[in-house]
């Protein structure tokens, strides 16, 4: 009856396997039960010690596959005179013993083994009757102990292979070497005589019996390829599937291309700028890039500097290329202006710092500087600074009175500091101080107006001063007073002569000089002489 138990593994040496009628696979131990129908492989030198369902041994040796049978277990059980030495024999066995004859020679059919049968009854194994280890006893000059006999397969025998699936894991881009026969059951000297190629990659059988798979670079996933073990003779062969699951690793990674960036530079106001292109490495083929110039503070249409674009390349071997911009002077005060240079449409290079600044320091500078005044005692003093130059930035200077002849505690003036601006594009700029005016009449006087801490110029002159004239001494003079009236005439003279008429009269006199009117009544307007 199929599938009943024929025998129970006692010892296994190396590696041993029974195989079902299904084909599957299952390494044995020592305990194991084999069945009816199942076949004992004994791969790589192997062997497996049984005893059979009547307790007989049966060891399987040097035999790459044995099919259990009914046949393997003899139908009935062995008699005593089967397995026994005749008495008569004693003699043939004690000279083939001291001769060079074989001591089976002498044994009866039986007791040899030789009719348990053959190798051609029905497959390729050679089978073995029980041993029976009881038998009569007799007395004679040997005794035999029977003991077990070795399975051994005739030269005749069929050899098989059996070539079992295999599974291998990578990373990307990463060969892997599959070990195909370790899992395989076959004789000793099978090889691999052939693969097929996987979709994703390739095979190569190496000497030492496995086989290299590399995948296709960028491949991730399952691949499958076959690959097919043969026997020594060339007789049998199988095939099986090798699994190969490639992972994503670290993925290959072309050479870098160069990197193309451009610097900054600084000039003065109309000088040269010379900005350079540079490659973070050499190139075997040449390199270009596009430059283009871009307004920023500092502009095209305001003269600052002159535009330029276009394309440059590098030569193979060479990492820099100078791009130059003329930047202009002029006479207004702009502070630090810039533009840029942009790069762009690289080829063979990628683009790293693309932006490039110019920075131009302005070659003009104003000066700042301050005007003398004078004011009347009690006006308001405007001071007035001025720059060389406009600036189209701001422009600050501080400033501060001081103490001269004219004083703060005296009461002359008002104190005063600050800060004074020019506003983009202009250029001056007004200051202004208070005097006092009192009852007091004084000298001229003078103070002082200081500056200091000028931004965006320079201080020329530093100091202003106030001139205070006191108001007594510049008030417009009183009119003079009216002339004293003409003092009187002197009296008339007691001794002066008295005249008649027609007669003409002398006086001696001394007169002194004088001014006046004199005044003569002549009554019938007689002439009067002086002599």
């Amino acid at each position: 009856m199929a599938d009943q138990a024929i025998a129970t593994v006692v010892s296994v040496s190396g590696t041993a396997y029974a195989r079902g009628p299904n084909g599957e696979l299952r390494e044995l131990q020592p305990g194991d039960v084999l069945r009816e129908g199942e076949t004992v492989v004994t791969p790589n030198g192997g062997s497996v010690e049984l005893a059979l369902e009547d307790g007989s041994p049966l060891t399987v040796v040097d035999v790459p596959e044995l099919l259990l049978t009914r046949d393997i277990v003899a139908e009935r059980a062995a008699s005593a005179q089967e397995s026994a030495v005749e008495d008569e024999t004693v003699e043939t066995l004690l000279a083939n013993l001291e001769g060079d004859g074989d001591i089976l020679d002498g044994l009866e059919a039986p007791a040899a083994g030789a009719e348990a049968g053959g190798v051609s009854e029905g497959h390729g194994f050679v089978r073995l009757a029980r041993i029976v280890e009881n038998t009569d006893e007799f007395h004679s000059v040997a005794r035999f102990t029977p003991t077990e006999t070795e399975l051994r397969v005739e030269e005749s025998a069929l050899l098989t292979v059996d070539a079992i699936d295999d599974a291998e894991t990578t990373e990307e881009g990463v060969p892997v070497v599959v070990t195909v026969k370790d899992n395989d059951v076959f004789v000793e000297g099978s090889v691999i005589t052939g693969t097929s190629q996987p979709a994703n990659g390739s095979v190569v059988i190496n000497d030492d019996g496995t086989v290299t798979y590399s995948p296709n670079d960028g491949f991730t996933g399952t691949d499958t390829f076959t690959y097919t073990a043969t026997t020594p003779d060339g007789n049998n062969a199988d095939t099986a599937t090798v699994t190969v699951v490639v992972t994503g690793g670290d993925p290959i990674t072309p050479p870098a291309p160069p990197v193309v960036s451009i610097g900054d530079v600084t000039v003065a106001e109309g000088d040269v700028a010379e900005v350079v292109v540079s490659l973070s490495k050499a190139s075997d083929n040449p390199v270009s890039v596009r430059f283009q110039s871009e307004d920023g503070t500092a502009t095209v249409v305001g003269g600052d500097y002159d535009p330029a674009s276009g394309t440059i390349t590098f030569a193979p071997g060479t990492t820099s290329v100078t791009i130059q911009f003329q930047t202009n002077a002029d006479e207004l005060q702009e502070g630090t202006e810039q533009f840029t240079v942009n790069l762009s449409d690289a080829a063979g290079a990628v683009i790293g710092d693309g932006e490039g600044i110019v920075t131009i320091l302005d070659g003009f500078t104003p000066v700042i500087s301050i005007n003398d005044v004078t004011v009347t005692e009690g006006q308001t003093a405007e001071v007035t600074l001025s720059l060389s130059g406009p600036s189209d930035q701001p422009v600050s200077v501080q400033f501060a009175t001081a103490d001269d002849s004219a004083t703060v505690i005296g009461g002359d003036y008002d104190p005063a500091s600050g800060t004074v601006t020019f506003a983009p594009g202009t250029t001056t700029a007004t200051v202004l101080v208070q005097t006092n005016e009192d009852a007091v009449e004084e000298p001229t006087e003078r103070l002082l107006v200081n500056l200091s801490n000028a931004s965006g110029a320079t201080i020329g002159d530093p100091q202003g001063v106030v001139t205070i004239v006191d108001g007594t001494e510049i008030s417009p003079p009183p009119p003079p007073p009216p002339p004293p009236p003409p003092p009187p005439p002197p009296p008339p003279v007691d001794t002066a002569p008295t005249a008649s008429d027609g007669a003409a009269t002398t006086a001696d006199a001394t007169l002194g000089t004088d001014s006046g009117t004199l005044a003569f009544d002549l009554g019938d307007d007689a002439p009067v002489t002086f002599g």
